[in-house]
């Protein structure tokens, strides 16, 4: 089975999680929507069975007569309790990365790894192209703790690194999308 993330509508907020699956008798292929209703998911990844999906909303609240970007940026443990192949449990175990925010709202916590050493490491974007960075997470790679816990930076430097990889020797492999240059 392949396991995607995929999302449309205003603002990008409603995602999904799908499982695309071939027929062993026919070799069709069926497209079953397991999760629904996921803020602009971006990453996935399986740990231990459980399936982690990166998502980032997109929201604003009014500060001393400013918009202030909201930290919307979560990884969320998804499971299926009732056995029947959709995700009926969802519970954030990572929150409080920047998320979308302006001025390049598509730039938030994107892909997502488990590493030899059982943390999780996510990659988060910065909000602008060329300026620098406002906030201790943005343009890096996070890790933290199973759980959640302990977030912080393991890399740092990039402009929007996407996804990333463990590679052989222990080593972690990425992508960055680099500045906007047209």
């Amino acid at each position: 089975d392949v396991f995607l993330t995929g999302y449309w509508g205003a603002a990008f907020q409603d995602g999904i999680v799908a499982r695309l699956s071939q027929d062993s008798a026919d070799g069709t292929i069926r497209e079953t929507r397991i999760a629904r209703n996921l803020s602009r998911p971006h990453g996935l990844a399986f740990f231990k069975g459980d399936l982690y999906v990166s998502r980032s909303g997109q929201f604003a609240r009014a500060e001393s007569g400013r918009l202030v970007g909201v930290n919307t940026g979560a990884v969320t443990l998804l499971r299926d309790l009732d056995g029947d192949q959709l995700i009926d449990y969802f519970e954030d175990v990572v929150t409080d990365l920047p998320g979308a925010q302006g001025p390049d709202p598509l730039h938030q916590n994107n892909g997502i790894a488990f590493g030899p050493d059982g943390a999780l490491y996510v990659t988060v974007g910065a909000h602008s192209d060329r300026a620098p960075t406002t906030g201790t997470f943005e343009g890096t790679v996070v890790r933290a703790k199973l759980d959640g816990s302990a977030p912080e930076v393991f890399a740092k430097g990039f402009r929007n690194p996407f996804d990333i990889c463990w590679g052989p020797g222990e080593q972690l492999f990425g992508t960055d999308n680099d500045a906007s240059d047209r």
